[in-house]
């Protein structure tokens, strides 16, 4: 997804996901906003693993083990660096260089 905000409709598609049966729940978001109770509610919850990027700084409010938080500093950097420099951002996105 985009965000995670207050996890809402992530859980009732965690929820349908469970009632078919699924033995796992992986989610990848964007933006980690965790608001209102959405950490407490994902901890309950029968995701497996979250996994963010540094977009926006995580409050020390949203620890979880269920949290990972993957840094995308680097390639931002090296795509500010092409656009400075009028080059094309394409190649970050091939093979070795994906995040």
């Amino acid at each position: 997804d985009d965000m995670i905000d207050t996890g809402g409709t992530l859980l009732k598609a965690v929820d349908m996901l469970v009632r078919h049966k699924v033995k796992k729940v992986y989610i990848g978001a964007t933006h980690p906003i965790f608001s209102g109770n959405a950490i407490e509610e994902l901890e309950n919850s029968k995701v497996d693993e979250i996994v963010v990027v540094d977009t926006i700084p995580l409050n020390k409010e949203c620890k979880s083990d269920k949290i990972k938080v993957l840094s995308i500093a680097s390639l931002l950097a090296k795509t500010i660096k092409k656009v400075y420099y009028c080059k094309s951002v394409s190649e970050l996105f091939k093979g070795e260089n994906l995040v």
